[in-house]
């Protein structure tokens, strides 16, 4: 009987051990069955992503206006000639379940995100003059450390000679790098590091949405059918100091700027004109002049791809002028 009883011990001892195997090999399938899917649905997001950015690549090269970029077109809108959403929910095949969508900015004035956004539409850094940069840091609340920190901007980027070893004389290439120059600026003041930290993340996100290190070459000029009110009046104000007009005649040409544009497409300089503007004021419009382009060549387009669980996001920055990627992103 008592080797019986050991018999049987052991007997259910083994199945014990080839039950717990059975079901740490079952759950050891069941999560590589699901790492797999959705490694597979995580593929599947990424070329809808890609799909997405291709969308917009084809949307800007048949732009079919070809001496303007404005907000009303469709590679802006998202919309195209009948209204219909051309960025929004989209499916490669009926029969898809995947979809990507193309939005960059959420315009609160209409309640909607927009489609693709045109970077000569932001201050450019790496052309910006000092008279603009400080503009753009006193415009962001920071009046009292302007002028220093545009003499910072111009020595980081190699455009004053300076024999100093913190800077890195070159342009930036990506606007992110500006939170760390802003964080080498305020290190050099009598402050705690963590304290110097928030001060360039408070100051850069003020100005994030304004600046770029792509578009318009070397000379920084602004689309004067995209920029936004704060970057037109940051580029008006920067050309005012030097012929001393009043701020009040500043916002008067920007808000007549924002108006016209409004009401027809901007091609060339000569259809920026206005009734009753003062020898100064119209002097100051003439050089404005100068600073704006009516057409775009650098596009920022974020898309993002989901199937089932799954969702990738992709963010460039196209050179239309080159048919390129200058940048590239994915996460």
């Amino acid at each position: 009987m008592d080797k019986k009883g050991s018999v049987l011990m052991i007997a259910l001892w083994i199945v014990m051990f080839l039950v717990m195997f059975a079901l740490s090999l079952g759950n050891n399938v069941f999560l590589n069955l699901r790492l797999a899917r959705y490694q597979r649905d995580s593929l599947k997001a990424v070329w809808l992503a890609k799909s997405g950015i291709n969308r917009a690549v084809w949307e800007l090269e048949h732009d079919p206006n070809g001496d303007y970029d404005g907000l009303d077109e469709s590679w802006s809108t998202g919309l195209d000639g009948s209204g219909k959403g051309i960025f929004e929910n989209v499916k490669l095949r009926e029969d898809c379940e995947g979809v990507f969508n193309v939005r960059y900015l959420f315009d609160k004035t209409k309640d909607k995100y927009l489609a693709v956004e045109d970077e000569e539409r932001k201050l450019n850094v790496n052309a910006a003059k000092k008279e603009q940069l400080i503009e753009l840091f006193t415009s962001a609340g920071f009046s009292g450390d302007a002028f220093e920190l545009s003499e910072f901007i111009l020595k980081w980027r190699g455009s004053t000679v300076t024999m100093e070893d913190i800077f890195k004389k070159e342009v930036l290439r990506v606007p992110e790098e500006l939170l760390l120059v802003f964080e080498y600026f305020y290190q050099q003041k009598p402050m705690e590091k963590e304290e110097a930290r928030a001060k360039a993340q408070e100051l850069f996100n003020k100005i994030k949405d304004w600046v770029t290190v792509y578009g318009a070459g070397s000379t920084g000029q602004l689309n004067i059918n995209t920029a936004s009110y704060d970057t037109l009046a940051i580029l008006v104000n920067a050309k005012a100091q030097g012929d001393k007009v009043k701020e009040g005649a500043v916002a008067d040409i920007t808000d007549r700027i924002i108006k016209l544009r409004g009401e027809k497409h901007l091609t060339k300089s000569g259809d920026v004109s206005f009734d009753g503007l003062i020898d100064k004021e119209q002097s100051l419009l003439d050089d404005l002049m100068k600073a704006v382009v009516f057409k775009s060549n650098n596009f920022r387009i974020q898309s993002a791809g989901s199937f089932a669980n799954a969702a990738r996001h992709i963010d460039v920055v196209y050179d239309r002028s080159k048919d390129k990627f200058v940048y590239w992103h994915e996460r």
